[in-house]
């Protein structure tokens, strides 16, 4: 028999994540550079981590893991997945189908506000790391987490409809899951997570302009 707590833990999750589709689906299917895109964007972090802190689970410790700094990790990881998607950029971005799919999430940030594109993508990916690999990871614990987190975060991207968000929620996913594992913390994550939005927003335009 199913513990309350636990119930009630699975019950807001399942409820965060139907949810949390729609908005996402809302917000990056909107038309950049229009106002749909910007209360969806606020409503969906507001809903990740809604969720994460109702369902509970969170680590408690969320500065270190086995007596070290847990944004060591978190940068490091964050600065290589900013050098490997600069670098595949570079390939990816002479594909015209995978330029178009690149561009069209970057259109929010060129057509709209850059500021606050900048800000939602930082704080929504903050939300994220704490439901996806904060409440949920602990709600899964003992059922593979990793694979069982990762797999749901990639379903979940399908939603938006863009082939390299999907990749990357694939990657990234599965990234910041491990390093939840391994550390025990969500900061890492959350570290990983920020320091990949702001690389992508700030670097990834560039790039592909040198690829044009």
């Amino acid at each position: 028999m199913s513990h309350p707590l636990h119930t009630r833990a699975a019950a807001v999750c399942l409820a965060a994540l139907v949810l949390g589709t729609v908005l996402l689906h809302e917000s990056l299917t909107s038309e950049p550079g229009r106002g749909g895109f910007y209360p969806a964007s606020v409503a969906l972090a507001v809903t990740w981590a809604g969720g994460a802190f109702l369902a509970g689970g969170m680590p408690r410790d969320l500065s270190t893991y086995a007596d070290r700094p847990a944004w060591v990790p978190g940068l490091a990881l964050g600065a290589g997945l900013v050098a490997i998607f600069t670098l595949g950029g570079f390939v990816v971005g002479l594909v015209p189908a995978i330029n178009a799919a690149i561009r069209d999430v970057l259109a929010y940030s060129a057509r709209g506000s850059f500021l606050a594109v900048l800000v939602i993508a930082i704080g929504t990916g903050a939300c994220e790391e704490l439901f996806f690999r904060g409440a949920l990871f602990s709600l899964l614990e003992g059922r593979q987490p990793v694979v069982a987190t990762t797999a749901i975060y990639t379903l979940v991207t399908c939603a938006t409809g863009n082939v390299m968000l999907v990749f990357a929620a694939a990657l990234l996913g599965g990234l910041t899951a491990r390093q939840r594992q391994i550390t025990g913390t969500v900061l890492a994550p959350i570290l990983t997570h920020g320091l990949w939005s702001l690389g992508m927003v700030l670097i990834l335009p560039h790039v592909l302009e040198m690829t044009s």
